[in-house]
């Protein structure tokens, strides 16, 4: 059986062998007739956040920060998990922003839309200096 290696990201893919014979000298244990074979993705696809810097003001009580497929060879076939993650830099969690861990869900090039997350600033009165937060993406995906 040849396996066909194409440029579209697809999820594992599975499919059935059955042996069969019309050869009455030929016997094929019912337990041994099907075999499934699976596939497993060994594409690569590239997922990132859609700048590199993101601005805002305490003012305008959050910043929205996008992640989205920047680049595969092929398709992509299949949903890709991500986590967006905060942490702190000069801006501290619970001061100036609230931090985020989450999952995100539904990455395809099928919708050609990022998918955002609102990341909420505190509007506090203190006179200060720009702070920076940290945002990261982990993939537990292969």
């Amino acid at each position: 059986i040849t396996i066909i290696d194409d440029d579209d990201v697809e999820c594992d893919d599975v499919f059935t062998v059955k042996l069969n014979t019309t050869d009455s000298n030929v016997d094929i244990p019912s337990d041994r007739e099907t075999s499934n074979v699976s596939i497993a993705l060994d594409d690569t696809i590239e997922i990132g956040l859609s700048s590199a810097n993101y601005n805002t003001t305490e003012t305008s009580g959050t910043v929205q920060v996008c992640v989205e497929v920047t680049a595969m060879p092929g398709d992509l076939e299949c949903a890709v998990s991500m986590s967006l993650n905060t942490s702190d830099g000069s801006a501290k969690d619970g001061d100036d922003y609230e931090s985020v861990n989450q999952l995100l869900t539904g990455l395809t090039n099928f919708s050609f839309q990022p998918v955002c997350v609102d990341i909420n600033i505190t509007n506090d009165m203190d006179i200060e200096c720009e702070d920076i937060f940290n945002v990261s993406l982990t993939s537990s995906d292969p």
